[in-house]
């Protein structure tokens, strides 16, 4: 008799009693610990909106991604702070963009295939605990359905069949990828409950923002809930994106398919990927930052995410300090040629040069200095001020302009030049990160930038 009570209670608490003859509940069995097989499958096609000389064409492009991983609960806490995080062994991560005539195939590398996973009630990150991931390797896998957010699209209250609800504007944002939601009338819906399983849907129209720009989004879908695991396992989205163009990126109107299937796995032992001791599994400032390593392998930098590299040449790299949809200032990189060490210049010498390079836009000398990088490397900095001539509102003004120059050259003689423009009443707001950018700097042994 006791044994057939338990049996009776499991199967009370596995199947989620309805509170009342038609009324649900659908907690969340996700728990530390527990493990999941992932598989997450996404198609975008549309246009790309260029603006060119003040009229904006339209570029086609598609995509497609695929990832596969396995994911082991770290953490499940609940209430005004609630957050999730996770540890992913990635099997799979590889997508294919096609923008006009040119074609870009971005991966995860094997070595950056261990990610940790966070969300919280107001951001999503991921990060490598080991190496930084570059930029190309974030946006594979950093993209719309992430499977750590799907349970936040269960109802907190009980629901009959046919009852809907408003997810939160920020988890929308974060499920979506965007800054902010401004408005909405997305809502979910319960649709259907039989012994095994739950089905719901979710459909409306938002408006938001993503780096500060506009987008107008469409939502239909739809995904499942098993009642036994007490887990959503499916889960399938269609967005329309109407997003406008800005000075720091195109516009879009798009439209993407994602799919996410979620197979649980059992207990911690179900992850087979071996964890290294001290691995760094809380986020962290330096765990979020990204890589670049130039074409030649000669050097490389990590950055903060708000710096975007838009243009990637032997002989130029230039990087974007965005912020809410604002170009704050331009980091220009440079190789110059190698010379022995006893032939370097001295400071002077090089406010000299910025001075030359300058012309008629120089006005004063702000402030010049040397020290020693971490890296024993030689750094110079001259910060000038003057003007550049800007386009505003179809004429032609004279712009106050901070430049900060670097020289930066280690022990072998090779060299690099940064140089930061940034217009004066935005200097407060670039702050250090321009100094952040060059102490994070480094020369790769057997390169030679500049030869």
């Amino acid at each position: 008799m006791i044994r057939a009570r338990c049996v009776l209670l499991l199967a009370f608490v596995l199947y989620t009693p309805s509170v009342g003859a038609n009324v649900f509940r659908f907690p969340s069995g996700r728990h530390v610990g527990s493990v999941d097989q992932v598989t997450l499958q996404m198609k975008v096609g549309g246009d790309i909106l260029e603006v060119h000389d003040g009229e904006v064409n339209r570029v086609k492009m598609g995509g497609a991604a695929e990832l596969e991983y396995m994911e082991k609960t770290l953490a499940v806490t609940e209430g005004p702070n609630s957050r999730i995080r996770s540890l992913r062994d990635y099997r799979r991560a590889e997508a294919t963009i096609r923008v006009g005539d040119d074609a870009l195939r971005p991966t995860l590398r094997p070595e950056r295939s261990l990610l940790v996973a966070s969300v919280d009630d107001h951001s999503a990150l991921l990060f490598s605990p080991q190496e930084p991931l570059s930029r190309d390797e974030l946006e594979t896998v950093d993209i719309l359905g992430n499977s750590l957010l799907l349970d936040r699209f269960l109802p907190r209250a009980p629901l009959e069949v046919g009852q809907t609800w408003k997810p939160d504007n920020s988890l929308l944002a974060q499920f979506l990828g965007l800054d902010t939601v401004e408005q909405s009338d997305v809502q979910c819906e319960l649709v259907e409950v039989t012994d095994t399983v739950a089905r719901f849907q979710v459909t409306g129209d938002l408006e938001a923002t993503i780096h500060g720009i506009p987008s107008r989004i469409q939502l239909i879908g739809k995904y499942r809930y098993d009642r036994q695991t007490q887990r959503i396992d499916w889960f399938a989205l269609a967005m329309k994106e109407v997003r406008a163009t800005a000075p720091v990126a195109e516009g879009f109107d798009v439209v993407a398919q994602v799919q996410v299937r979620i197979v649980p796995q059992g207990g911690p032992d179900a992850f087979e990927r071996e964890i290294p001791d001290g691995l760094a599994l809380e986020p962290r400032d330096d765990l979020e930052r990204l890589c670049y390593e130039s074409a030649d392998s000669s050097w490389r930098l990590t950055h903060s995410r708000k710096w975007f590299v838009v243009h990637d040449g032997p002989d130029l790299v230039v990087l974007r300090l965005v912020q809410q949809g604002e170009i704050v200032a331009q980091c220009r990189i440079s190789p110059l040629p190698q010379v022995p060490v006893d032939r370097l210049p001295t400071l002077d010498r090089f406010r000299q040069d910025v001075r030359q390079a300058l012309g008629d836009r120089f006005d004063r000398f702000v402030s010049a200095g040397q020290w020693a990088h971490e890296a024993q490397y030689r750094v110079y900095r001259v910060v000038v001020s003057g003007t550049a001539e800007a386009e505003l509102k179809q004429t032609t003004a004279k712009v106050p302009i901070e430049w900060r120059y670097y020289l930066v050259a280690d022990r072998e003689g090779r060299r690099m030049a940064f140089a930061v423009p940034v217009e004066a009443e935005l200097a407060d707001r670039l702050g250090d990160a321009d100094r952040e950018l060059v102490e994070a700097f480094r020369f790769v042994e057997g390169g030679a930038p500049g030869d």
